[in-house]
């Protein structure tokens, strides 16, 4: 629970910053004289990359000051001529990629963060590599970077695309932090682009994040609870690009996650709708409006999966605060489940114990 706030509270001292990390430094003088140049002999970038490398040193001090003040300079120096914005994006992207490693968790987000600004494709590969880091805020905001980078990398063409959508699909499917799960799915949602790629990628890669996370459900034993409304949300925009097998798959992954959650929302003393905001932590708050999104948000997906004109509505029994009736609907699901896929999701309520809960 403490660490969920923690990593909430890091990501957005990150990601957005007090006022006076966003301040706009003056570049050195030794970086002026580049920025007019498209082209830059090797006398000229080795002065840059030196540039460049002091400030990233200075973003990965202990001295908050001095962190500070090297972001505003790299930001600002990001300026000038295009020749010269591509070798300084190069420069950095060279110099930040071991950086990144070495650096403790906050001075390492802020040196993804700052790359993040750039927009360029070539910041790809590194961000990839940031979403194996151990901590969570950094993957979150490789995450972050990825899902800016989205126009680009379709223009990009070639195998852009589809390999850092695998790098996402394979981090998403052993992702253990709820926020930094919402960021990557929001990564993957390639879909909302104007130009989006094949829908039939998009579709198989989350199909197959979504499986693997149906398996937790299934077990009881979730990790990153909470992060899911957003798959749900972003998969059903590609399920016609399901063939028929696929979407009994998906079927079949959407129930259990429903049926997890409402067992998880009805059973046990701990009940997720016995919570009240005024005697509860924030994160069991979250985590109730999460489960609430996610039996509305599953529900939605069936219903459309299922063509049914008149579906079973556990969200308007929840809504009523009845959680009796939101067991007798999930058993309602579970008919129309049995005939569709041929798979039980019926409740016992008598002999089901309530879930585990992951560990936060």
């Amino acid at each position: 629970m403490m660490k969920f706030r923690l990593l909430t509270t890091l990501t957005a001292l990150v990601l957005v910053g007090p006022a006076s990390l966003l301040a706009q430094g003056e570049p050195a003088d030794a970086l002026a004289q580049l920025q007019a140049k498209e082209v830059l002999n090797d006398e000229e970038r080795t002065i840059l990359r030196a540039w460049i490398s002091q400030r990233v040193t200075g973003m990965a001090s202990d001295d908050l000051a001095q962190a500070l003040q090297s972001l505003s300079e790299v930001r600002s120096g990001f300026n000038g001529a295009a020749g010269f914005k591509t070798a300084y994006a190069a420069a950095y992207i060279e110099a930040v990629r071991p950086a990144f490693k070495q650096a403790k968790l906050i001075p390492a987000a802020r040196l993804l963060a700052a790359l993040n600004t750039f927009n360029e494709v070539a910041a790809a590969p590194v961000l990839v590599e940031a979403l194996q880091d151990s901590r969570a805020a950094v993957r979150t905001t490789a995450a972050v970077g990825l899902r800016d980078l989205r126009v680009k990398l379709v223009v990009a063409g070639g195998n852009t695309v589809s390999e850092t959508l695998n790098a996402l699909r394979d981090a998403a499917k052993s992702e253990t932090s709820p926020v930094a799960l919402k960021a990557i799915y929001q990564a993957m949602n390639f879909n909302e682009l104007p130009n989006p790629p094949e829908p039939k990628l998009l579709a198989a890669a989350l199909l197959d994040v979504l499986e693997t996370r149906a398996g937790q459900y299934a077990a009881g034993q979730v990790r990153a609870e909470g992060a899911d409304p957003i798959g749900l949300t972003v998969v059903a925009t590609l399920r016609d690009a399901l063939n028929e097998a696929e979407r009994k798959r998906l079927t079949v992954a959407v129930a259990q996650m429903l049926k997890y959650a409402v067992v998880r929302y009805t059973t046990g003393a701990d009940a997720l709708y016995r919570v009240e905001d005024k005697y509860s932590t924030k994160y069991v708050r979250q985590l109730r409006d999460a489960t609430e999104g996610l039996i509305e948000e599953a529900e939605n997906l069936l219903s459309a999966l299922l063509s049914l004109q008149e579906a079973p509505s556990i969200t308007a029994k929840m809504k009523d605060y009845k959680p009796i009736d939101m067991k007798i609907e999930m058993n309602k699901w579970a008919e129309e489940l049995k005939r569709a896929v041929d798979r039980e999701f019926y409740m016992d309520t008598a002999s089901e114990p309530a879930p585990k809960k992951d560990d936060e």
